[in-house]
């Protein structure tokens, strides 16, 4: 007697994990979508200039990574001319 009932619940609770993978899988690319949008509110009033020793450090090492991509393009360049 036990046995017969426990048959259908265990099959029925095999078809509920799927469910639960799938709204899981949509809940989890839902989120990853809204943090990735930089438009949002949230983030766009969380953005603050950067200042002192740290944002000069970063423009500095931005303005070395621009030189350098101009100089290889520059380089690129000058080969296919060749």
């Amino acid at each position: 007697m036990k046995l017969a009932l426990l048959l259908p619940l265990a099959a029925a609770g095999c078809g509920a994990g799927l469910h639960r993978q799938v709204d899981h899988g949509r809940a989890y690319q839902a989120a990853f979508d809204a943090q990735a949008d930089l438009t949002r509110s949230s983030a766009a009033d969380a953005a603050y200039p950067l200042a002192g020793l740290e944002g000069l450090a970063i423009r500095y090492r931005v303005g070395e990574a621009a030189a350098d991509a101009e100089e290889e393009e520059t380089v690129s360049e000058s080969e296919s001319g060749r």
